[in-house]
């Protein structure tokens, strides 16, 4: 019985193409810290689809979205999305795009900052996430390459802030 149960197990992991970290942690470059906050903002209309954008900030960080500051000390990833949905982030899988506009992508303009002693920023050059949506909860699973060599996996699961831009 337990030979049977582990092979179950195993199949289904080997068909799941989730992202595989523990809900609401960064792993930056292997070094794994807790996600303190996540804001949506709706800027409307680009390209053919909508600009939802999301930024994930670690414990001990805020973002301000009336004057688009963030304070404390961490990192924080900032996504540009575009979706097909207004007022919501559209579940699907997101793949990077440095030039298209299209639904189903998030754009060059993403980047990563961290701002504990070295202040990096770096531009996404390649990744996908993987996005849940049930009513004002979300998952997003993403896994991400910057400049740098840079890599950022994460897993975000909750209630994000969310503002629609005017």
């Amino acid at each position: 019985m337990t030979l049977l149960l582990l092979c179950v197990a195993a199949v289904s992991c080997g068909e799941d193409d989730d992202i595989m970290i523990n809900a609401n942690m960064l792993n930056v470059n292997g070094t794994e810290m807790e996600i303190g906050e996540a804001t949506f903002v709706d800027y409307g209309a680009m390209g053919s689809g909508i600009n939802c954008d999301v930024l994930i900030c670690s414990e001990g960080m805020s973002y301000n979205v009336y004057n688009s500051q963030v304070t404390g000390r961490g990192v924080f990833v900032y996504f540009e999305f575009i979706t097909s949905e207004s007022m919501d982030l559209a579940s699907g899988t997101y793949s990077f795009s440095a030039s298209e506009q299209k639904s189903g992508v998030f754009t060059g303009n993403s980047y990563y900052a961290d701002t504990r002693s070295n202040g990096i920023k770096a531009v996404v050059k390649g990744g996908r996430v993987k996005v849940l949506s049930s009513g004002d909860s979300y998952s997003l699973q993403f896994e991400c390459e910057y400049e740098n060599g840079i890599k950022i996996a994460g897993h975000y699961q909750g209630i994000p802030n969310y503002y629609q831009a005017q």
